[in-house]
């Protein structure tokens, strides 16, 4: 069952100009010339992704992931698979308002109590990554996270007879 894990870690994607973005050949050619015709292949992104969060960004971002997913998949790969967490620059800050700055003030009391995640406090705690949990979703063909997923969320997959998973936490 062989299978490779390629982890792809502070991008910080500003534009489509970004030098990275013609890379994506590089990194198939990579995985490729280092596991041969795998079963499988997971794309990890581990964080800062996105600059500074903006929608734009994770366009760029989602481009660049698809080139990548795509040409595995000519190359052999029987299965590619996303699985990403965010980093600092994946908060879409110019989004924070007054309330989630209040809020993140007082942290310590309302961790202090069981967290209610449908909870309009912690939606605004939360609601800097959205357009993080759009990209996940759009790039991993998975359904948008769950507020009860947004501090940690696993994936499991199939490859022949096994079984991968992974756990992905948002510290």
């Amino acid at each position: 069952m062989p299978f490779t894990v390629v982890q792809i870690s502070d991008i910080h994607f500003r534009g489509p100009s970004d030098s990275i973005s013609s890379r994506a050949k590089a990194v198939v050619q990579a995985v490729v010339a280092e596991v041969p015709s795998p079963d499988a292949c997971y794309l990890l992104l581990t964080g800062d992704i996105a600059n500074t969060g903006d929608a734009p960004e994770y366009d760029v971002a989602k481009g660049f992931i698809s080139r990548i997913k795509e040409d595995l998949i000519r190359a052999g790969v029987k299965q590619c698979e996303v699985i990403a967490i965010h980093g600092n620059h994946d908060l879409n800050l110019r989004s924070e308002d007054e309330t989630r700055k209040f809020l993140l003030g007082n942290l310590e009391n309302y961790l202090g109590s069981e967290i209610n995640f449908e909870s309009s406090t912690f939606g605004s705690m939360i609601s800097v990554q959205d357009n993080f949990k759009q990209f996940l979703s759009e790039v991993s063909g998975e359904q948008p996270l769950k507020n009860s997923e947004r501090l940690y969320y696993r994936r499991s997959f199939a490859v022949n007879d096994r079984k991968i998973m992974f756990h992905c936490f948002n510290t």
